[in-house]
């Protein structure tokens, strides 16, 4: 096939694309630049871009290399959240690739990283919807120690409690794996547990907290 035939311009700068795909009608410029994926995650960038109030300096897709991208959410703090692919393995437990979700609804998985030289991050949260992926950036961070949160809806830990929607409470502990909120009122049955109600990524309520805890102070 010769070369006039299959070159073509970049729908988006109107340089020669050079892809050998056919259907495919962006330039490698454009395609590493992230505008694909730019306009694929559109509606959730546009949200995500709204919290600027909340502390967030931009939201775009990057390309991290070898083929791997993630959506970036820079933060005027100089940390960063990363959204990639989230993907059930053959046990049915989440893991997470150097990739994107299909659509903006996900499933997301979530890190969180200080600054640009921390390699190790934190992983905040896997197989959530682009919903809670803007709840948790809504935040500013991971969660804080001494945040006074309201919970959305109920919170059952059968058999020791049921906090109602609307119940209050502060966040009493920040690990990578789980996080604490102390109830304002008082509930005996939670005596053990020092009146906290435990959100436990090794029993898979860890993405809980961010679905059903509003920050409220």
């Amino acid at each position: 096939m010769a070369t006039a035939e299959i070159t073509r311009p970049c729908k988006y700068c109107g340089d020669q694309v050079t892809s050998t795909d056919l259907t495919y009608e962006v330039c490698r410029a454009c395609h590493y630049s992230g505008r694909v994926h730019a306009d694929q995650f559109a509606p959730l960038i546009a949200d995500l871009d709204a919290l600027a109030p909340a502390g967030t300096v931009a939201a775009y897709p990057e390309h991290t290399g070898g083929g791997c991208w993630w959506l970036a959410v820079r933060m005027a703090s100089g940390g960063y959240f990363a959204g990639t692919l989230a993907y059930k393995n053959d046990d049915g437990e989440w893991e997470t690739d150097a990739t994107l979700p299909d659509n903006p609804n996900g499933p997301w998985s979530i890190g969180y990283y200080q600054d640009a030289d921390d390699c190790e991050g934190i992983n905040v949260a896997c197989g959530v919807s682009g919903e809670v992926f803007v709840e948790i950036v809504r935040r500013g961070e991971v969660a804080k120690l001494g945040q006074h949160v309201r919970f959305r809806k109920a919170v059952e830990r059968f058999p020791h409690c049921l906090a109602e929607a609307g119940t209050t409470g502060r966040v009493a502990a920040v690990c990578d794996g789980f996080i604490t909120v102390e109830l304002d009122a008082h509930v005996p049955s939670l005596a053990e547990w020092d009146n906290c109600v435990l959100f436990d990524r090794d029993m898979e309520t860890y993405e809980e907290f961010f679905e059903v805890a509003e920050v409220i102070a």
